[in-house]
């Protein structure tokens, strides 16, 4: 009978999960997929900001105040949300996403849940532009760093979330 020696370190091989690629999906489908998700909101908040005054003073060089801005981002998730809000909590989708055969799964592979790491990953990347002077320059990065070799942007980073091909 072979002696075991109870205080040796295990021999099993261990993988870490966030290295696990699960069929990232490619950066051109994260870009089709964002833009047509972006073409449907302009849709609903480019009229809205033409009939609410948004646009007054542009060809002066005033941009709208930031209680404005922050109010139509407010407004511009809640219609996202309204309009994902079925695909997101059920299999981790946006309409772009759909389109593009992509989904939001955690690191680990499993579904993405709306409470937590959704909530945080759409966090970043709605409300960093809303930040004074480096707003733009903050969600520049964010979306940059997907040139990575995890493929991932900030805000998937900040959610705990990949997006897989499906």
């Amino acid at each position: 009978m072979e002696e075991s020696n109870i205080y040796a370190a295990p021999q099993a091989e261990v993988l870490d999960d966030s290295n696990i690629n699960f069929n990232l999906a490619s950066r051109s489908q994260r870009f089709m997929g964002s833009l047509i998700d972006g073409v449907i909101m302009s849709c609903v908040t480019l009229p809205l900001m033409y009939f609410t005054g948004g646009f007054d003073g542009v060809t002066e060089g005033r941009e709208p105040s930031f209680a404005y801005t922050a109010g139509i981002t407010v407004v511009g998730i809640i219609v996202f949300v309204l309009i994902n809000f079925k695909f997101l909590s059920s299999n981790g989708q946006t309409i772009g996403k759909k389109v593009v055969k992509t989904k939001i799964v955690m690191n680990d592979g499993e579904p993405a849940g709306l409470s937590g790491p959704l909530l945080k990953r759409y966090s970043v990347y709605f409300f960093l532009g809303l930040i004074p002077v480096i707003g733009q320059i903050l969600s520049m990065i964010n979306i940059l760093i997907i040139f990575g070799g995890a493929k991932r942007c900030g805000h998937d980073y900040a959610g705990g979330t990949k997006v897989v091909a499906i």
